[in-house]
């Protein structure tokens, strides 16, 4: 099976990912040895921190001189798409150009929800980046929100607005009945490795695949990669 990996911290130098470009390269070719063949870059959007144009130039600069580093070491990589992993803060629904963090070639945020107790400034903040920018929402890792699997309640108002589902391969592969829950949503789910370094926290997408195969089948993959067609994502 052919594999999209649409979170993932491998561009050099940018946030707490890939430290620089030669780790990069080993990321990527780890990544594509484990099935990946197309891979979204996602390096952290912090609004407070910087504009978006601003974090469009340092994002350009990292995968520019990871291509270069590929070149010279002549080193086949997966397709890379460019996106963000955006924090969601008060008032980014009206962050100029916003729509600019979507993954490459799509209307599709990655969207990071706060680690904190959720006011509704949380759920409308969502509502309004939706309604705003024509965005569909991708919620990363929605399992790190809730504490229990069978208490997902508090997802429940997302799952109104139509978001998709990002559940990262390090969760199926621990199997506390996250993916089922997911699955039974109703959300389209689709898998990352928020991967960030080959040591502690490196890319387990074949492993996860491989168990995602064991728990439901062929054919759920299968409908985890038609997902993309169904969101508009063009690689």
């Amino acid at each position: 099976m052919n594999l999209i990996d649409i979170h993932s911290h491998f561009l050099p130098g940018i946030d707490d990912g890939a430290e620089d470009s030669d780790v990069s390269i080993e990321m990527l070719s780890d990544s594509m040895s484990q099935g990946v063949e197309v891979i979204v870059a996602t390096p952290h959007y912090y609004g407070k921190k910087r504009a978006v144009d601003d974090f469009i130039k340092l994002r350009e600069e990292s995968f520019l001189d990871l291509s270069q580093r590929a070149l010279q070491k002549n080193t086949k990589l997966p397709k890379i798409l460019l996106g963000a992993e955006v924090a969601l803060t008060r008032g980014i629904s009206v962050r100029e150009n916003l729509d600019m963090l979507c993954i490459q070639d799509s209307n599709l945020l990655l969207l990071e929800l706060p680690f904190e107790k959720w006011d509704a400034w949380v759920y409308n903040e969502v509502e309004r980046v939706i309604s705003n920018w024509q965005i569909t929402v991708i919620l990363a890792h929605p399992e790190r929100y809730v504490r229990m699997p069978w208490d997902i309640k508090k997802l429940k108002p997302f799952f109104d607005m139509g978001v998709a589902l990002q559940i990262n391969a390090e969760t199926v592969l621990e199997d506390k009945g996250w993916t089922k829950r997911f699955l039974k949503s109703g959300c389209p789910c689709v898998l990352g490795s928020d991967a960030h370094n080959m040591h502690k926290r490196k890319s387990q997408m074949g492993a996860a695949a491989k168990r995602l195969t064991e728990l439901y089948g062929e054919t759920l993959l299968e409908q985890i990669n038609e997902v993309y067609d169904i969101l508009g994502l063009t690689y």
